[in-house]
């Protein structure tokens, strides 16, 4: 590594054989990392992992700081691109009580390895797993329901209505906030992985394996299906702006990144919503589907408990009402974190003018490029020029193309020679087509559908669908829970059976298909496509126009 490297806390690096992925976090933070981004996502995001698995038990409470070898860490930076370290997630989650390292792999990445991760499973902790665990999983629900209860009146108080002017002091709670929101969300995490797990050792014994994605979703009080709901009530004039931004105004687009917009700063694209829906009959509210995917989930849920021995039933049904709440302590939590990252945003704004009247800084939005312990110790004259440096490092890096999973470092797709890619980059990057025109995916959300469809880049534009058609993206956030609301099905890039865009389709039961890789290339606006959510393909029946395939 270089010296000028070294100054780029967003290069990353690897051991040869560690495999990581972007297919998560990709959803996370879509834009590529500025220093600040990195400095909430991998020193404080360990920071808060670290402390869910000393609450599980898998580590002793000395571990819970920052590792310094960079390949024992949850996530890692790898040009700019945040990533999940599979081999230490699957090792670590792997040990939990019903959960196993082929359930933590398909999670993050809609497939599993052969061979054995490069980790090995925490030594002698199996006793403190069997101790603290069960406390962890009963506290929970009320744990989860605090968090994002005292994170929303911070949030209001000191971010949407100002509050807190001083930029240091914001900076320094919105810190210590993403830490402890985000260790919350750990935990609930990881304990969804532990359950989904056993009910899919279940199925398995069973033989109904295909029923699983049908019968843990569509649970109703998921809060992000609350965001869909309150946009319809304020296209009806039942809500105003103003109460839709004090509940969801730290959503926004590219929300996880600090240099992402949140619509208490630019409130277009809920108004773009907004007008959609107003246009669209009483019959189009976005919870229209819910109730029959609930009528779904309860007729897979019969199935599997018929098939299972009665021994086993009382266990499942257990299984069944802690999956059900810790995915909504799940989608709770990452609200509680998301506000955390909005206050960052917002610190970074009060940050900016100053230094760049004392001459620390070129321009206000240089103040993303210094870290947030950079700016608590407080910049010099020559942070203008490293701030620059990495300005023009994030440039580079947005024009590279990078696979989605790769063991070590990753090679830049339009750099790597022929046969760079490993094995599991390419099982993972889907969007494999056949002469059918047949793109494969992962199952999302179980269901079929067809219908137009409607190819969007930008989320301002999601309020161009119609009725009736299948909306096609690159990665799905919170904030795009308004577009997928307006969908009859969605076709998703980026994204594995637990990511974002196919918890929140389960639950507003609308089929999807995840991880295709290439839906968004290969799928024109006005294509007829039918979407099978539940075999994870999608079929390209009649295109709007002749043209070559991407593929061909």
């Amino acid at each position: 590594m270089t010296e000028s490297d070294e100054r780029d806390p967003t290069l990353g690096s690897s051991e040869p054989g560690r495999c990581w992925t972007f297919i998560n976090m990709s959803e996370a933070t879509p834009e590529v990392l500025t220093p600040m981004c990195w400095s909430i996502w991998t020193p404080l995001g360990e920071l808060g992992a670290r402390r869910a698995w000393y609450e599980l038990g898998l580590l002793p409470r000395s571990a819970v700081r920052l590792p310094a070898d960079p390949n024992q860490f949850a996530m890692g930076t790898f040009y700019g691109r945040q990533a999940l370290n599979v081999d230490r997630l699957a090792t670590m989650m792997g040990a939990l009580p019903g959960a196993s390292r082929e359930s933590v792999e398909r999670s993050m990445m809609g497939t599993v390895r052969t061979g054995s991760p490069a980790d090995r499973a925490p030594a002698g902790r199996l006793p403190f797993v069997l101790t603290r665990a069960p406390a962890a999983f009963a506290a929970q629900g009320v744990r989860a329901r605090r968090s994002y209860a005292d994170q929303l009146a911070w949030w209001q108080r000191d971010v949407l209505d100002g509050g807190q002017t001083d930029g240091l002091a914001l900076l320094a709670a919105a810190r210590d906030r993403f830490v402890h929101s985000v260790g919350v969300h750990g935990l609930s995490r990881f304990q969804s992985q532990a359950v989904i797990g056993a009910i899919e050792k279940l199925a398995a014994e069973a033989g109904v394996e295909e029923l699983v994605t049908t019968a843990c979703g569509a649970y109703g009080q998921v809060s992000e299906t609350s965001i869909a709901a309150d946009l319809w009530e304020l296209s009806r004039g039942r809500l105003s702006e103003e109460q839709f931004l004090r509940r969801h105004g730290y959503h926004g687009t590219a929300e996880g990144n600090v240099s992402g917009v949140s619509w208490r700063m630019e409130a277009g694209p809920i108004r773009s919503v907004a007008r959609s829906m107003a246009a669209r009959p009483d019959s189009d509210h976005p919870l229209r589907h819910v109730a029959a995917a609930a009528q779904a989930r309860t007729a897979a849920v019969r199935e599997m408990r018929a098939s299972l021995p009665r021994s086993r039933r009382p266990l499942f049904s257990a299984l069944l009402r802690l999956a059900a709440n810790r995915t909504r302590c799940q989608e709770q939590t990452k609200a509680a974190f998301t506000m955390a990252i909005d206050g960052a945003r917002a610190a970074v704004r009060l940050l900016g003018p100053p230094l760049v009247e004392a001459g620390c800084l070129h321009n206000e939005t240089d103040a993303l490029f210094l870290t947030i312990d950079e700016h608590l110790a407080g910049p010099t004259e020559a942070s203008a020029d490293l701030a620059a440096f990495r300005r023009t490092r994030r440039e580079a890096y947005q024009a590279m193309t990078l696979p989605t999973t790769f063991v070590g470092m990753p090679q830049p797709l339009d750099q790597a020679p022929t046969g760079e890619i490993s094995e599991t980059a390419r099982i993972s990057e889907g969007g494999v087509i056949s002469e059918g025109g047949v793109i494969s995916g992962v199952a999302g959300s179980s269901g079929v559908t067809e219908g137009p469809a409607r190819v969007v880049l930008d989320l301002e534009d999601a309020g161009d669908l119609e009725p009736g058609e299948i909306l096609v993206c690159r990665h799905t956030d919170p904030a795009w829970v308004a577009a997928m609301a307006l969908a009859e099905g969605l076709v998703i890039d980026i994204g594995a059976p637990a990511s974002h865009g196919a918890v929140v389709a389960r639950e507003l039961g609308i089929p999807c298909v995840i991880g295709t890789a290439t839906g968004t290339r290969e799928i024109s606006t006005g294509d007829h496509v039918r979407v099978d959510g539940t075999r994870g393909l999608v079929e390209i029946l009649r295109r709007v126009q002749d043209r070559p395939s991407a593929f061909s």
